[in-house]
This record gives structure tokens, sequence and C-alpha cells, in this order.
């Protein structure tokens, strides 16, 4: 054996014997006592091995109430840190809270409503998100009743269970007595970030002989393993009164967030079409139509998303004045509104939908520096010159841009190739592809294996030929073509057995082809790009489709997810940042379901979302990607 293989066994050695399962460390109490706003805490230093865990068990406290007197303790101890630990505890029994606070366990802290308390109160009290003690108290309601409990889950408990999310199948284990972070890595394929992810106690207690654990299982069967994602619970910020500061300044500290007691003004701005209502007959059977084939109907989720987005901000303490405007789609009738005496006084427009409206409101606003949002719109030369704009849908060159920055992220060093039907629009995008894959060339794209071929040039069969076993294949196919894409897909699939092969197509395209073999497309890892994915195990999508149709009486569809983020992030930007919340969005951390946004200023024009979606066929499911 070499002194470089020697070396290595040295080091795996060592880090074993680190890392084997911890055995009991001896706490001695500490005799050093403080009196903090009436309470009295033990002040105890910390000691070689001694964690969160073996202290709470020692001082016979819950871990809940060491990470609420010593904040940032969760994230693991210092040597000679010092400790505030609650004292004059009964051995065995978890110290109570205040009068309004029952008890606390590893994973819950078990509030109980006192006379006048509101949820509202509540949720800024242990900063939880409402939504998220919805789903832990599913009979929560507003109307709160003295003497009511509920459950407020910790920090590591709505991490916990966010982790359980991303794996497939999940499974208890045993740690034995040699057990290391290595051999589980090995043995599940899971990384030590991941197993505290899933099991929080390991932060504190590590592994622990006989310590019962969760684990994925059948990681190594997956295609695709998952890797390490950072998890932040959902959670709300603290209030100030918003007159301790000049609410028209253009001043904002971003990370000093104010939930604000102002009256806003918003207006949403969309074709209900009222002038064809009459074209609506339900007399018989013989006259109903189905709704969708209503203009009238079109946008009337977008309309409701919006109201549930605004009932769910309005129980945080939002106060808004709300004008609900009927386009008609017309440019003539969206200039009678603007001439309307309230328009001037509007902080923020959602809509209207069409380019054409968008520009008239745009104009009208610039005197009170209106904000409006366009929900719809892609590529708009408005975004030039219109720093009051703020545009939801990325354009052409931020999805070409944001996909090559997945491929060389997530298949660096791929054979990329790329298949088109020449026509103009398309050879467009080629040069916008080609010119990204040059940005991103030597940091995962090595641009000798990039290909492009042309149908017309029978660019499908010299393709086939062009894969290769020795590296992922990536292939981007533009054509609008059903007919091309069925038969090339075919023809594809017979070469996946011998070829790991990726196939990327935009969603606009891709959801319309009814012909294609689902089959295909999984053995294929077909990969859409979108602007809007519902992830099927978002918790929070689940609820608002229950809510939605408890409601409405009809399933949700794209338009009403839309309807709710957009105005769910953008009046919670009024609320916590105020009318000039353009300095600060991208800091704002509040969950959409659809879609995230990330906007960049277009040099000092609009304001355009750069955020896409990306989600693959894995085994039979669509998978959420990481999304740029």
């Amino acid at each position: 054996m070499n002194k470089l293989q020697i070396s290595i066994f040295l080091l795996f050695f060592l880090f074993s014997l680190q890392s084997v399962a911890q055995e009991k460390v001896d706490i001695k109490r500490s005799d050093k006592t403080e009196i903090v706003n009436g309470e009295k805490y033990y002040i105890h230093t910390v000691q070689k091995g001694q964690t969160t865990y073996s202290l709470s068990k020692f001082y016979h406290v819950g871990l809940a109430d060491i990470y609420k007197n010593n904040p940032g303790s969760e994230n693991g101890l210092k040597l000679d840190q010092q400790l505030k630990i609650p004292f004059n505890v009964d051995a065995g029994v978890i110290k109570k809270e205040k009068k309004d606070s029952l008890s606390s366990d590893k994973d819950f802290i078990y509030h109980k409503v006192s006379k006048g308390e509101t949820l509202y109160r509540i949720t800024r009290k242990y900063n939880v998100n409402q939504n998220v003690l919805s789903i832990y108290n599913p009979n929560l309601t507003v109307n709160l009743r003295p003497g009511d409990i509920i459950k407020i889950p910790t920090q590591n408990k709505l991490i916990s269970d966010k982790a359980k999310l991303l794996y497939p199948s999940l499974m208890d284990y045993k740690v034995k007595k040699r057990d290391t972070y290595y051999k589980l890595h090995r043995k599940f394929d899971v990384s030590q970030a991941q197993l505290e992810q899933l099991n929080p106690i390991l932060k504190d207690q590590g592994l622990q002989k006989g310590l019962v654990i969760t684990v994925p299982k059948g990681l190594k069967k997956l295609d695709t393993i998952p890797v390490y994602v950072e998890i932040v619970p959902d959670s709300v910020v603290v209030q100030f009164d918003s007159l301790s500061i000049d609410s028209a300044s253009k001043f904002i500290v971003c990370d000093s967030i104010m939930a604000r007691s102002d009256t806003f003004h918003i207006a949403l701005m969309i074709p209900f079409y009222t002038d064809l209502e009459g074209e609506i007959r339900t007399s018989s059977a013989y006259y109903s139509k189905e709704a969708s084939t209503y203009k009238s109907f079109r946008f009337i989720q977008f309309y409701e998303g919006f109201l549930m987005a605004l009932d769910s901000i309005k129980a945080l303490g939002f106060n808004a004045e709300v004008y609900i405007y009927d386009t008609k789609g017309d440019t003539a009738e969206t200039r009678r509104i603007t001439e309307k005496p309230e328009f001037q006084s509007l902080d923020l427009v959602i809509g209207p939908l069409f380019h054409a409206n968008v520009k008239i409101v745009l104009e009208a606003g610039k005197v009170n520096n209106t904000k409006v949002v366009s929900p719809f719109s892609r590529d708009m030369e408005l975004v030039e010159t219109c720093s009051n704009l703020f545009k939801v849908m990325p354009n052409t060159q931020s999805i070409i841009s944001s996909s090559c920055q997945w491929v060389s992220d997530s298949l660096p060093n791929s054979r990329i190739i790329v298949l088109h039907d020449g026509t103009k629009a398309e050879l467009e995008l080629v040069g916008l592809i080609k010119k990204s894959f040059e940005q991103h060339a030597g940091t995962g794209i090595d641009t000798n294996q990039v290909f492009f071929y042309s149908y017309k040039n029978s660019g499908s069969k010299k393709l086939l030929n062009k894969l290769t076993a020795d590296r992922k294949n990536v292939l981007i196919n533009l054509s609008n073509n059903e007919a091309k894409i069925s038969n090339f897909v075919r023809d594809l699939n017979s070469k996946a057995e011998d070829n790991e092969i990726y196939l990327i197509g935009s969603e606009l395209n891709w959801k319309r082809f009814e012909t294609l073999e689902v089959k295909y497309l999984v053995n294929l890892h077909l990969t859409q790009c979108t602007q809007h994915f519902i992830d099927p195990l978002d918790t929070a999508a689940h609820q608002f489709e229950l809510g939605f149709i408890s409601k409405y009486k009809t399933v949700p569809n794209f338009v009403a997810y839309n309807g709710f983020d957009i105005s769910w992030f953008f009046m919670n930007a009024l609320y916590y940042y105020g009318v000039n919340f353009e300095q600060c969005m991208n800091k704002l951390d509040v969950h959409t379901m659809s879609t995230k946004y990330r906007f960049k200023q277009n040099g000092s024009g609009a304001y355009e979302n750069s955020y896409l979606n990306l989600y693959q066929y894995n085994n039979y499911k669509l998978v959420n990607k990481k999304a740029l």
C-alpha cells in the first residue's frame, strides 16, 4: 500500500470514528443563574459533546424552550457558548409558557387562546404563516374562542415535513452502534444534510445507537436521485406602525420589513365582457353551452383567484379600497375608466390583459406613480420605457437563458442537439440559443458538443446517428408540427435503451400534442419549461383547490391560480414595503403556487419576471425540477 492510499485510508478511518454513533456525555448543572424580564434562568456554558437535546433532557425542559431563549441554537452549539435555560422546573415536566401557552415538545408548542386574542396576533407572536397553521389545525378558523388549543409547529418540524415531500418513499431505520453518516450515505444515497433535514433531532443528538430515524426508500432505483435543497419555513414578519415612516419616501431598508396600517387603493382591470351577457342562455339544455365558449367567462376565474387572495391578506390586517373594472377588451372603455375621479388615487392596478389597454393605463397612471401589473403579455415594447410596469410572464430571451442555465447546471457537458423546422421564427430562436450556449461555454456547456439540425434536410435522421452513449444527450425540439414530432419521438424512443436521452420542449407546444405516447416521454425524460406548474405535493395548492371548490362550486384552472398568486404577491409587497415596493420585492418571501417571481429591471424601464419552472416525467409522474 503506497503513502497516498494509506493517507486516504486514515482520513476515512478518522471520519468514521468522529461520526460513529455517539455515547452519552456527562453534564454538570450550572450554579450560575440570572433574572431576565422577571424570569429566572440557569446560565449554562456549553462543554465538549453537549447538544441542545442532551441539555433539554438534563434540565428537563423542552427543546422549544431552549431555542426560544437562545436564538440560533437550533442550528447547533459552539464550545463555551452560554445558554439561558429556564429555572425551577420539576424533573420530567416540560416548563409551561406564560399565561397563554400550555406546553411544548420537540415538534409543537400548544397554545391556549386567551380572551380577546385573535389569530392574527398568534401568527405574529410565533412568526408562523396562517396557511401553515391551517395544515396542522384542520378545524382552525379566524373565529377563536377562549380556551381553544392551537398546535404551533416548531421551525424544525416545518423543515422536516417539507423535506419529506422531496422523496417518493420513506421508511424508519434504527441506528446501529457503528453507523456513520458516510455509511448511511452509501446505504441510502442520502447526505448528512438531507438526513438532518428529515430528522432535526440528529443536529442535537447525533447518530445515537437505537435512535429510530426516517430515511428515503429505494432511491438507488430512481433515474434521478433527489439532491439536497435548502428549505426555509413559511413565516410572517413583525408589524410596526407605518406612521413612524414617511410612506411617500423612496428610501426603504429592505431588511426592515414593516406591515403597514395604511389603506391602499387597488384596481383589478380585466375583460368581463358584461355587454355580451345577453348571449348566455341557460333556459334549456338545448341552448346551454360549455362556459369556456362564452367570452364573459374567459377570465372569471382570475377574478375569483384575486378575491381569495384579497380575503387571505385582509385576515392578516391588510386594508384596501378595491375597484373592479370591466375593460370589455376595448381601448375606448379602458380610456373611460382612467378618466374616473378615483383612478388618480390608485396605488396598484392588476391588468388590463391586452397590450393596447396596458399602454393606456400606464400613461394615465404616470402622474400618481401608479404601479401596473401585466399578467399575461410576454414580449412587449413597453418594457424599455415604463418603470411602473411589472410584467409577470418571462420574455423569450429569459426562457431560453434559464433553460440553458438549467442544462449547464443539471446536465453538464452533455451532447446538445437542437432540431427545428427552418421557419423564420424558429431560426430566430436558434440564434438566441446559440448566443446563450456561448455565454455558458466552459461552465457546463461544451460548445464543441452542440449541434443544430433542420427537418428540411433530413435532420431527424442525422440527429439519431449523432447520439452518443458516452455522454448524456440533450435534445431541444423547436418544431410545432405534431405529426413530425410524433414520428420523431417514436424513432428516438428506440434509441433510449442504449443512450441516456433528455428531451426538452416548451409546455406551450407540448401540452397541445395529443398523439404522443406517454411511455415514450417517460423513457426520454421529457422536461418541459413553463411559467406555471402546480406541484401535486404542494399542500397550499391542495388547500386552495378545496377552498375554491367550496366557494365557487367548480375546479380551479391555471387562470385561477394565476389570479391568486399575482394578487397575493403584489398585495404583500404593498403591505410590507409600501408603494415603492419595487426596490425590495425580490426579498419578499411569500408562498405562491404556480410560479415564483424574480423581477429584473430592463435598464431604466419595466420590471420583468425571469423565473422559469421546469418539470420532468419520472416514473409516469410529473416531478418539479430545480427551477431558475
